[in-house]
């Protein structure tokens, strides 16, 4: 089979490229640079030569502020964009999978997120990636839905990168303690993908929304205090204190759900995909990324 995949640079399109070539996938990987999904023409056009069997839909914008500060393209690349890979995937007989997040929900919910809950997306993120959701179920016929959440990686861009710089530097970190979500791995997201891929490659036609989120919920407090505890196997950490925040008092902005829990059943149910503990790629990634600061 061959996969084309989509924003193949970002932080979990490179992982899935990778888990794809290691399990034998022909993988097309198109950055951004290669292909903006936001051009009609040029969608046609790329997917007319690369000729994939399936496409996965890394691309997007997935930075809160930054969609908040540049609506339009976050439209055209969260809402746009999906629907014109659909309508070409569907025209050409290609199946398509395309990433979307939890942000749809507004937090309110007291228990985990199933996929057939009510939508209220909060902020121009949330907005954007439901729309575009809505645009893939209209236009494309085979198509697999897949929301996550709080993904990390080793990217410099990270979470997980800028939580280390600050803790080298300040004796003090703010954390919230009531944003209550499941810390991903794009790796174990990758993994996911690629386990998908394969049943739907073997004749497996379970097509649809389904939640993905690694093993064990905590809030951006607990995961800031799992990454300073193993760090500090590795680095000198300067910070020895995390300031307890909530949302309020930490004047976020823009808005954004307080919990984002996904309920993961039914992909079990469905694929036979376990959840795995974020903490063990937690600590795998850190080994990575703190032997070049020792």
């Amino acid at each position: 089979m061959k996969v084309l995949v989509t924003g193949a640079h970002g932080q979990a399109g490179s992982a899935i490229v990778l888990q794809l070539h290691q399990l034998g996938f022909k993988v097309d990987a198109a950055s951004h640079a290669m292909l903006d999904i936001a051009n009609p023409d040029a969608v046609a056009s790329y997917l007319q030569k690369s000729r994939p069997d399936f496409i996965v839909n890394a691309a997007g914008m997935n930075d809160i502020y930054l969609a908040e500060r540049q609506p339009e393209r976050c439209r055209q690349v969260n809402q746009e964009g999906p629907v014109i890979l659909a309508r070409e995937a569907e025209h050409m007989g290609i199946g398509l999978l395309h990433l979307s997040c939890a942000l749809v929900f507004d937090g309110l919910l007291k228990v985990p997120y199933k996929e057939d809950d009510p939508i209220r997306p909060v902020g121009m993120l949330g907005e954007t990636k439901w729309l575009g959701e809505e645009g893939v179920r209209r236009h494309c016929m085979r198509h697999i839905i897949l929301r996550s959440h709080w993904l990390f990686s080793a990217t410099d861009a990270g979470e997980v990168a800028q939580v280390l710089r600050d803790a080298r530097t300040h004796k003090s970190l703010p954390a919230l303690v009531d944003h209550i979500g499941q810390p991903t791995a794009a790796a174990d997201l990758a993994r996911v993908v690629g386990a998908i891929l394969q049943q739907l490659e073997c004749g497996v036609t379970e097509w649809g929304t389904y939640h993905y989120g690694s093993a064990e919920y905590t809030s951006r407090y607990g995961f800031y205090e799992a990454i300073l505890a193993q760090a500090r196997q590795f680095i000198a950490i300067t910070c020895d204190e995390l300031e307890s925040l909530n949302a309020e008092q930490a004047d976020v902005l823009p808005a954004r759900p307080n919990q984002t829990r996904l309920d993961c059943r039914k992909i079990r149910h469905v694929f036979g995909i376990g959840q795995r503990p974020w903490r063990q790629y937690l600590q795998a990634m850190l080994t990575e990324m703190c032997d070049p600061m020792i």
